[in-house]
């Protein structure tokens, strides 16, 4: 999914997944960081990204990454498995039939586009960068603009259309 914001100033940017294809300009990019940011960014004194660093940072499968990151969490109810076990373990036994992601008045809605906007992402990014000490009370309404209560994604994530 691609998406073209305005930000300061009139100008454009076009926020989307990083592909295989942008291999040449991540190398570019690299190469061109200050030794600190290098050093900050990859932990070492990297001078440049290899063709493997490159596959593997331009290659990215979200699917699979997430699953790899839930293989290190524990299970809440039980230590010893991970969260990544217990979702296995429930869709083995509850194995889904399900025909449409999101139905209204009876019918299927093409929820293709799950409609978030760049505004939308980046609120998005920063409730995942924040812990939940530092987001303490707040409630969902004020961490996102009015328009996120009407996309694709808040209907299949919420069973209620309060925003509260």
């Amino acid at each position: 999914m691609t998406t073209v914001s305005p930000i300061l100033a009139g100008e454009t940017v076009t926020i989307r997944p990083i592909h295989l294809a942008d291999s040449v300009m991540e190398g570019e990019f690299v190469r061109n960081l200050s030794v600190e940011t290098k050093h900050y960014r990859f932990f070492c004194g990297l001078k440049e990204l290899s063709s493997a660093e490159l596959k593997r940072l331009c290659d990215v499968d979200g699917v699979r990454l997430a699953g790899d990151l839930l293989s290190f969490i524990p299970s809440l109810t039980n230590p010893a498995d991970t969260v990544a076990a217990e979702i296995r373990a429930f869709n083995t036994k509850h194995v889904p039939n399900s025909k449409a992601r999101l139905v209204s008045n009876g019918a299927r809605v093409d929820a293709s586009d799950l409609g978030l906007s760049a505004r939308d992402r980046l609120d998005l990014l920063e409730i995942l960068a924040t812990s939940e000490e530092r987001l303490g009370g707040r409630r969902i309404a004020e961490m996102f603009q009015p328009a996120f209560f009407q996309t694709h994604l808040r209907s299949m994530s919420c069973r209620s259309a309060d925003p509260g």
